[in-house]
């Protein structure tokens, strides 16, 4: 066999170039496409990104990296609940990230169609009596497609997503009143900008209306209290 570096380079892969190597198995000599290199990286989640978790979906017994529950070819617009391994695919412990993500939008995507996809707020993440299983309560933001099982497309990533930016909303005092008292589902201590004003119409500010800096109290993740020197009308502006 000649020396490795009197062959050509080829700069330019194609799926069925192939690589000869020795399969783990028997220690025989094989044939590996890039294809079939990709498709191993893909369907192992071998090439990890930061706040991605890989699964396989089953519609048979759980195991490690396996995400259970919908009925295969269940739309993804259906789909109220998931059921996942402890562990993803990678090997990832995922209790610690998805408590955090509770409360917030999440993104299940097929990892060779970017266009079949849920997106989804996590309501809760619960375990199962041993803790090898944890079942995901969903509300369904957005979506396209279905869940299938039939490999490749049976691998699908779950990531943290918000496709409107950073929740926001706006709390409205239309009768002068000290203190307000403000509930939001924002899930978290807000930054809060205050506007008052002589006159409340539809919700916008009038040309009366001024920003203050009164007290703010957080009472809860879903709760603060606002007082004034006086009795004020006007909105609160939550970020």
């Amino acid at each position: 066999m000649a020396k490795i570096s009197s062959y050509p380079k080829d700069l330019a892969i194609l799926n069925n170039d192939a690589w000869i190597g020795t399969d783990s198995s028997n220690r025989s000599t094989k044939q590996f496409t890039a294809q079939a290199v990709a498709n191993y990286l893909n369907i192992n989640a071998k090439i990890l990104i930061g706040g991605q978790m890989w699964y396989k979906f089953v519609t048979t017994t759980p195991t490690i990296g396996t995400l259970t529950g919908p009925a295969n070819n269940d739309l993804f617009s259906s789909i109220t609940s998931i059921v996942l391994s402890a562990e993803d695919l990678a090997k990832q412990q995922v209790k610690e990230f998805m408590d955090y993500l509770v409360g917030t939008e999440i993104l299940i995507n097929q990892q060779n169609d970017i266009s079949v996809f849920g997106h989804y707020k996590l309501n809760s993440f619960t375990p199962n009596a041993d803790g090898t299983l944890y079942t995901a309560s969903l509300t369904l933001k957005g979506s396209n497609g279905f869940i299938d099982q039939l490999s490749p497309n049976n691998i699908y990533s779950i990531t943290s997503f918000n496709r409107d930016g950073d929740a926001n909303e706006t709390f409205t005092q239309k009768t002068p009143a000290n203190p307000w008292s403000v509930t939001h589902t924002l899930n978290k201590k807000p930054a809060v900008s205050v506007v008052i004003g002589t006159e409340v119409v539809g919700g916008s500010p009038t040309t009366d209306d001024i920003e203050v800096y009164p007290e703010i109290e957080y009472t809860s993740n879903s709760a603060l209290t606002i007082r004034f020197a006086a009795a004020q009308g006007g909105y609160a502006y939550l970020n």
